[in-house]
């Protein structure tokens, strides 16, 4: 395992009762074998370098995954990737909820975070737009991910069955809208 990668580690264990700052990144480093102040080697701009490479480890680990996604239809290709996701944060979701008060303090990089994943979750899915949809697409999932991520830190039905229930739901809302908006928009051209 590579130095990155063993200091997140340490860093997932530590987010749970530190936080993600400074000091535990600092902590965290220390605790993967490094020499002091080594951690600003690995992540010059410091815990901001470090919640990015997450976000960047957790959309590779997304990727793997998405490889043995055996859905059709696009609505069970987002469900089962979100899912998927989700459960690839299991292990780590005190650290995910931590990680949350950290976006709270710093919005634009949560937000950047955010789309990535969204982008990220389309492109798996198969879409390829790159009209107007291919931004309304992308927020309306960030919006439902928000949703179901914060439902989901306090699922524990077996699976997370309630969260893919959840999930469900809010896909099922969003496509309801966009057949009125479909319907309409056809109505009003007549």
């Amino acid at each position: 395992m590579a130095i990155k990668e063993r200091i997140l580690a340490k860093a997932l264990e530590n987010a749970v009762f530190d936080g993600w700052n400074n000091q535990m990144l600092e902590n965290s480093a220390i605790a993967a074998g490094c020499a002091e102040n080594e951690a600003y080697i690995h992540f010059p701009r410091g815990i901001s370098d470090l919640v990015d490479f997450f976000a960047d480890e957790k959309l590779m680990d997304l990727r793997k995954a998405g490889e043995t996604m055996r859905q059709e239809k696009l609505t069970g290709k987002i469900i089962w990737l979100i899912m998927a996701y989700l459960k690839l944060s299991a292990k780590n979701r005190e650290a995910v909820k931590k990680l949350l008060a950290y976006y709270a303090l710093n919005p634009p990089q949560g937000l950047k975070n955010l789309a990535a994943l969204a982008d990220e979750i389309w492109r798996l899915a198969g879409d390829k737009s790159a009209d107007f949809s291919y931004y309304t697409k992308r927020f309306s999932l960030a919006a439902i991910y928000s949703q179901t991520l914060l439902f989901w830190l306090s699922d524990d039905s077996e699976n997370f069955t309630a969260t893919k229930g959840f999930l469900e739901r809010r896909i099922g809302d969003l496509m309801k809208i966009g057949n009125f908006l479909h319907n309409w928009r056809k109505n009003d051209r007549k």
